[in-house]
């Protein structure tokens, strides 16, 4: 399902559950958005679970095709690198 501002939601049936206090991942969010800024990334990806519903956005990806394009790119990445 296509929402306004580069987000998509898709439902999910099974999803890791994260352990930890609520204000403990929300400061591991900030850190991690912090470094991509510091890193001075061209495009940022974020993938969230909230109410067992996945929520992706990204900074600069403006259409599905290549917001799905670049997640492949992403597991070929991990099924190649992966140690």
């Amino acid at each position: 399902m296509r929402e306004a501002n580069n987000r998509v939601k898709l439902d999910a049936e099974k999803l890791v559950v994260f352990e930890g206090k609520k204000e403990h991942l929300k400061k591991e969010a900030k850190s991690v958005l912090e470094d991509a800024i510091e890193n001075e990334f061209e495009t940022v990806l974020v993938l969230g679970i909230k109410n067992q519903k996945i929520y992706c956005t990204s900074s600069a990806i403006s259409d599905v095709l290549s917001f799905l394009g670049m997640i492949e790119a992403l597991k070929q990445h991990f099924l190649e690198n992966w140690e």
